[in-house]
């Protein structure tokens, strides 16, 4: 594929594809807006001469038209549609734009200390790493959830015969909080045993 031509065009003349699978809220919407009011426009957009549409920088159009802008730079390419169609996607996917190294942080840091407001306007406080006290604490005797797995009949009275074997211990009075927990941490540990082995020899 190779561009045709690079030129301005009035934004109103642009025609969205029908099929673009993209949109944006109204807080990144915001934030493209001052992106551009500060960079100005960096990314043409990209239409197919084939079919008239917008292959490429529908926000960004958007964007431009908000803020006041009557036209924008737009380069011109030529492709089948489904060639364009793909390269919709491909301009939108994520997994075609890299990613961010452990060197983010610093410069996310370096940028808010100097430009406070470009940090905020710009979202990049979505960006910053969270810290590892920041993760959420585990609830403190939070009920376990319970587990289900299938078992065949054969299966089901091994466990059985195992937890049977086991009722004579369970019924027995434990020595401290300590000793219970140990006591159960076996039984536990042999019914997983007993139930493994079943498993193996179904």
């Amino acid at each position: 594929m190779k561009a045709l031509r690079r030129e301005h065009r009035k934004i109103a003349d642009l025609v969205p594809a029908p099929y673009n699978p993209r949109t944006i809220d109204e807080k990144s919407l915001n934030a493209l807006m001052d992106s551009i009011s500060r960079f100005g426009q960096v990314q043409d957009v990209i239409v197919n001469v084939r079919t008239g549409f917008t292959v490429g920088g529908h926000q960004r159009a958007l964007a431009m038209q908000k803020l006041g802008h009557k036209e924008c730079w737009v380069t011109f390419v030529d492709l089948e549609p489904v060639a364009e169609k793909a390269l919709n996607v491909a301009l939108n996917s994520p997994h075609l734009a890299g990613s961010f190294t452990d060197d983010l942080a610093g410069l996310l840091t370096e940028i808010r200390g100097l430009d406070p407001d470009a940090f905020a306007e710009l979202r990049f406080d979505a960006l910053m790493p969270k810290a590892k006290d920041e993760d959420p604490e585990p609830a403190v005797n939070a009920k376990p959830e319970a587990l289900r797995f299938l078992v065949t009949e054969l299966q089901r009275l091994t466990i059985d015969q195992a937890l049977e074997m086991m009722r004579d211990q369970i019924e027995k009075p434990a020595r401290g909080r300590k000793g219970e927990q140990l006591r159960n941490g076996i039984i536990l540990e042999r019914l997983c045993v007993a139930y493994i082995e079943s498993e193996a020899n179904a």
